[in-house]
């Protein structure tokens, strides 16, 4: 089993470089990274979140979202999600993470 890595690192975002409070839609074909993402099949129209996914095999440590605890080598194979968002335009950033070694979804300043 393996997961498919879009991203080159969490801060390699899709469908545009960086949180602003501008709407894009999901389907961004020109972004360098637009195959693997589509191939993903995220039902999504429009979105003001940026979002990165990587993954690895076992014996790798998975990069830590910002500001969150860290993460230890993995025995399996692994991905992180990552979103950020600016949702009520004040410059403050909701970040959420996901990944195959937690519960759940993560959260920090989630209501920003």
């Amino acid at each position: 089993m393996a997961y498919l890595s879009c991203s080159s690192g969490l801060t390699d975002f899709y469908p545009h470089a960086a949180p602003d409070q501008k709407r894009y839609h999901w389907v961004q074909p020109s972004h360098p990274d637009f195959t693997c993402w589509n191939s993903l099949n995220v039902g999504a129209n429009e979105t003001i979140f940026v979002y990165s996914v990587v993954a690895g095999g076992p014996g790798e440590t998975p990069p830590t979202p910002p500001g969150f605890p860290a993460i230890h080598v993995q025995t399996r194979p692994w991905f992180v999600a990552y979103a950020v968002g600016d949702q009520d335009g004040d410059g403050q950033l909701s970040r959420f993470w996901t990944g195959s070694m937690v519960d759940g979804v993560k959260s920090a300043e989630e209501w920003e």
